[in-house]
């Protein structure tokens, strides 16, 4: 299922976003920033529990934000399988590795990186930036 380029006006509800990190108060703390902030958000604990999700999710996702460092099926994993179920959809890449990483993963597909620790201005930054085109 292909993935539409929102309209630059999109409001933030228009979104869902998936949130995929092993560590619960990370999915916790992005689900209430982003969810006070307009985003429908949808969590998941791992990369297949994601996949299980969106296979089973009836409406679109409109991207996900997912963690490099999990156990099981890590973030490269769970990204080039949520890309083969959902053709062309954004995802963000969080990790606590910086630089040298960074660049690989951009030219990988990856719509955008998200340094772990991040502040709550920096995560807006870039949700907004990737997935309302802002």
């Amino acid at each position: 299922m292909p993935i539409e380029k929102l309209p630059d006006n999109t409001p933030p509800e228009a979104v869902s976003i998936l949130i995929i990190d092993d560590d619960r108060s990370v999915r916790e703390m992005m689900y209430e920033i982003l969810s006070e902030n307009g985003f429908q958000c949808l969590i998941a604990a791992s990369g297949a529990e994601a996949i299980d999700l969106l296979k089973s999710r009836k409406g679109p996702i409109g991207g996900a934000i997912v963690d490099l460092e999990m156990r099981g099926m890590d973030g490269i994993q769970t990204f080039r399988e949520l890309r083969r179920i959902t053709q062309g959809m954004k995802v963000i890449l969080m990790s606590g590795y910086h630089a040298p990483i960074q660049m690989d993963l951009l030219k990988d597909g990856f719509a955008g990186f998200l340094p772990k620790p991040f502040d709550i201005q920096n995560l807006l930054s870039i949700v907004n930036r990737i997935f309302l085109n802002r």
